[in-house]
């Protein structure tokens, strides 16, 4: 893997200061406060909206800030 053994000169990033995982948890905030309905339609379809909302999410500030160097 790439940023496995640093060779690229890659940087960690602390969890809370990386912005993809920020909005990762924001996602999983959003669905745990998710009301089951006992429908697993309904139920499964709001889960998924909230989840691709946060791909979504993350796509958007890879435009904004990324680089396209990978």
């Amino acid at each position: 893997m790439l940023g496995c053994d640093n060779k690229e000169g890659l940087q960690p990033q602390a969890h809370y200061a990386n912005v993809y995982q920020q909005i990762n948890h924001r996602m999983m905030t959003e669905m745990d406060k998710m009301k089951d309905t006992n429908d697993p339609d309904n139920d499964f379809s709001m889960m998924m909206r909230m989840h691709h909302q946060g791909a979504i999410d993350m796509s958007n500030e890879e435009l904004k800030s990324g680089d396209n160097r990978l």
